[in-house]
């Protein structure tokens, strides 16, 4: 059960990465033009962040819907077994 769980996990974030890059490839071409031309503030991060933070934020959103599906099924499971 463990290892189907943990197999189900690395599946999730699989896909969520698949789908940032899948993502990232697509609008590639379109952002250099008009965001280099923006005025942005001082807050602006520098670009290099953004490629140490969507990966985070992509396997966190994996984390967290299989997490939210693994307790569906854990929780429908003893449901029908009641």
């Amino acid at each position: 059960m463990i290892k189907r769980a943990f197999a189900s996990l690395i599946t999730w974030i699989v896909v969520f990465q698949l789908v940032s890059i899948t993502i990232g490839y697509v609008t590639r071409f379109g952002m250099y033009p008009w965001y280099g031309q923006l005025i942005k503030s001082s807050f602006t991060p520098p670009g290099y962040y953004f490629g140490i933070i969507w990966p985070i934020l992509y396997i966190s959103l994996a984390i967290l819907g299989w997490n939210q599906r693994w307790e569906h099924k854990v929780l429908s499971g003893l449901k029908n077994a009641a």
